[in-house]
């Protein structure tokens, strides 16, 4: 609630709105600290729950760059300004660039203030090739899901390329756009993308072993008619919540479905803390574990888990 005495190692945040945006909220703690803070956590985290660490290689991949790191940013308009919205309320706290924010966006804000009579919000992204996609009045991520940190995110599919074994067929469950399982098609003989999400047309043209289901996973695992005779992995990267109350049947579906291996992809560690050790507890081995920070000056990273059964 108030600075008493700050600590010598507090960072003067070079942002004119922090502790009144929304976004950011460890601008003033070194990036170094940040870093420690969550791969500490994580391993806490799993500990807590009984979950061993200690003889499991654990990859670490703090962000290279803890600014610009955002490929897409979502603003309000009020009074022909832009801005975001306060933490825990609906206040609007108006901006004319973010430190966060990758500068290609920061360059067009100005074009997009001018641009904004009449609205009442925008989402402003950079796509890979550099183009600038904004999307007016529309809900969160309409004109598609991908993760904000593009660099992170490359880091992270690589890693995944590097560590899964590979079965005959690939479950890709909440899937998005196939972020995670677009870069496997060589490894695998089929590959099943399940979300509610996945997109109509693809950006990029897909081989035709690769198919999309617009779903929710558990009642597509229900319903899937897979070949008995194959073996799979799955990824499994959930929303905030993780598996939650339906961890129990997904389980089972995964194993009547012949699933051996899973990547648990998870952006609130002590949701996905708790999914692995229920993982443990119906004896799944845990292999491996690695973190990458998508998130730098806010508490949040992507935690990852390599299972066998």
């Amino acid at each position: 609630e108030s600075i008493i005495s700050p600590s010598v190692l507090r960072v003067k945040p070079k942002c004119d709105v922090f502790g009144r945006c929304g976004s950011c909220t460890w601008r003033h703690v070194p990036y170094e600290m940040q870093w420690t803070a969550k791969h500490r956590g994580a391993q806490h985290s799993l500990e807590k729950r009984g979950v061993k660490t200690t003889s499991v290689p654990c990859d670490l991949f703090p962000a290279s760059e803890p600014f610009h790191y955002r490929n897409r940013i979502q603003l309000r308009v009020m009074n022909s300004q832009l801005g975001y919205t306060a933490r825990k309320s609906h206040d609007f706290v108006p901006i004319h660039r973010c430190p966060i924010a990758d500068e290609a966006i920061n360059q067009v804000l100005q074009q997009t203030t001018e641009e904004s009579l009449g609205r009442h919000k925008v989402e402003v992204e950079v796509l890979d090739d550099g183009t600038i996609r904004k999307t007016w009045d529309s809900r969160h991520a309409a004109s598609g899901f991908r993760q904000i940190n593009t660099a992170q995110n490359l880091r992270l599919r690589q890693w995944i390329q590097e560590h899964v074994q590979g079965q005959d067929e690939l479950l890709d469950l909440y899937g998005g756009d196939g972020n995670l399982s677009r870069d496997l098609t060589g490894k695998f003989s089929r590959i099943d993308c399940v979300d509610v999400g996945v997109p109509e047309t693809p950006e990029q043209p897909l081989p035709e072993h690769f198919h999309f289901h617009r779903s929710e996973t558990l009642p597509w695992l229900k319903h899937a008619r897979l070949a008995p005779d194959k073996q799979r992995v799955a990824f499994i990267d959930p929303p905030r919540a993780g598996l939650g109350a339906s961890f129990g049947v997904i389980e089972r579906e995964l194993r009547r479905c012949n699933v051996t291996e899973i990547i648990a992809v998870g952006c609130d560690v002590e949701a996905w803390a708790r999914d692995i050790s229920w993982f443990l507890q119906k004896g799944w081995r845990l292999e491996h574990i690695a973190l990458f920070d998508f998130f730098p000056q806010t508490p949040h990273f992507e935690s990852v888990a390599h299972l066998f059964v």
